[in-house]
């Protein structure tokens, strides 16, 4: 990759103050920067045909000429004040054709034309950085890698989310402002530093660049979701899987969201109708939580809370005025908390040990959404390894064998 981008780039290494504060830059390394950046690289110059017509004609014109007028994004067809009169059009032709005798059109267009324009003239067309698309300029820059790069973001409100990996950590801020200039609805270009390895699975990021504002709003299924992407765990990509399961809910129907971050599942069930308990560890989720059921509304449909998920099994089959009454009768239980989730099915067994039902729980079908990863080599092993640990966290053998659905991604 230095090999290939090293012409790109004017090779000057950047003062220790014109590195971010929180850049991971070392003494070895160099990071090079946008303005370090040669931008006459994207500088082309396209010779064209254009055909110069009376402006009365112009429909006409672009009618006839059909598949053949020039098709760039960004890009008109038609030249306006032909020779600085406002009478007069050019219309450019695709770079196909490259002969002023319009030897290359279909005979019956070539005619047409002939007869009924004032000629033709060739116009020189020079594009530069702002032509480009946001993936074409990455792959100007980094022909070699341009596939990763294209699908290297995740777009989170204003905030551009990327998670480079190593070969492009040199490149970063030059990666961050092409995606900042190309995009602009984007204000925020950040880089994922770290693994999530923390309780509340968040994520420590630097800034690329734009605005240091990561407080996104998110629209999902007829709801705004505002939270800070700093504190809280969030992942676009969950949204088909949310889409799929709200399908399985019905209005007034209970849910428990056990793990429910900022709340992009249980607003959205409360927006349908649904009574939902919705509770996450993380005080940043809940805050965000309390904030978007507010602001979108649905607060009577909704009790939030801030407890550990285990607590929060507890006090809800155990307590009585924990949740209120059209909170009690749950029908779903939502777990999503893929690394982990299926241990905490522990807290359940042994809760009505000696105690009443408060809520019928044992009279009534109840479905339990659970999720985890798995890296078995096929759909069989995956299988008995999730059942397996789900045997284990409740203590029991004989469960699993004819209730269970497993969907498999």
């Amino acid at each position: 990759l230095l090999a290939s981008s090293s012409l790109l780039f004017n090779m000057v290494e950047p003062k220790t103050s014109e590195v971010p504060a929180d850049s991971s830059a070392t003494t070895e390394e160099t990071f090079l920067q946008f303005e370090d950046m040669d931008l006459s690289i994207f500088n082309k110059v396209i010779e064209l045909i254009a055909i110069k017509i009376e402006a009365k004609n112009c429909d006409k014109f672009m009618k006839l000429l059909g598949g053949y007028r020039l098709k760039m994004r960004k890009i008109s067809c038609v030249l306006k004040d032909i020779d600085g009169d406002s009478a007069y059009r050019g219309i450019l032709l695709d770079e196909s054709i490259t002969k002023e005798d319009l030897s290359e059109l279909p005979e019956d267009i070539r005619e047409e034309v002939q007869k009924s324009s004032l000629g033709t003239f060739k116009h020189p067309l020079t594009i530069d950085f702002d032509y480009y698309s946001p993936e074409d300029a990455l792959k100007k820059l980094f022909p070699e890698h341009s596939e990763s790069l294209q699908h290297g973001f995740e777009l989170v409100g204003h905030i551009a989310h990327l998670n480079l990996t190593p070969e492009f950590l040199k490149y970063k801020y030059v990666i961050g402002k092409v995606i900042l200039e190309k995009n602009k609805h984007i204000r925020t270009v950040v880089n994922k530093v770290d693994r999530i390895q923390n309780t509340f699975r968040t994520f420590e990021m630097e800034l690329l660049a734009g605005d240091p504002d990561y407080i996104a709003t998110h629209k999902e299924g007829g709801c705004r979701l505002q939270f800070e992407l700093s504190n809280v765990y969030w992942c676009s990509r969950l949204q088909p899987e949310r889409d799929r399961l709200l399908k399985h809910f019905s209005k007034n129907q209970v849910i428990w969201d056990i793990f429910c971050g900022i709340g992009p599942l249980a607003v959205r069930a409360a927006k349908m109708g649904c009574k939902v308990a919705a509770s996450d560890l993380n005080p940043d989720c809940h805050k965000w939580l309390v904030h978007n059921a507010k602001n979108n509304k649905v607060t009577k449909n909704m009790q939030c809370f801030n407890e550990d998920a285990r607590e929060f099994i507890r006090k809800a089959i155990t307590e009585s005025g924990f949740l209120k009454e059209e909170f009690q009768k749950v029908d779903h239980i939502y777990m999503n908390l893929p690394g982990d989730a299926v241990e905490f099915l522990d807290a359940f067994p042994g809760l009505l040990d000696d105690k009443e039902d408060l809520y019928n729980i044992t009279d009534r079908t109840i479905k339990m959404h659970v999720y985890g990863f798995n890296s078995a080599p096929d759909m069989p092993s995956a299988t008995e390894e999730f059942r397996e640990r789900i045997r284990k966290a409740f203590g029991r053998n004989d469960i699993l064998e004819e209730t269970e659905s497993l969907c498999l991604d």
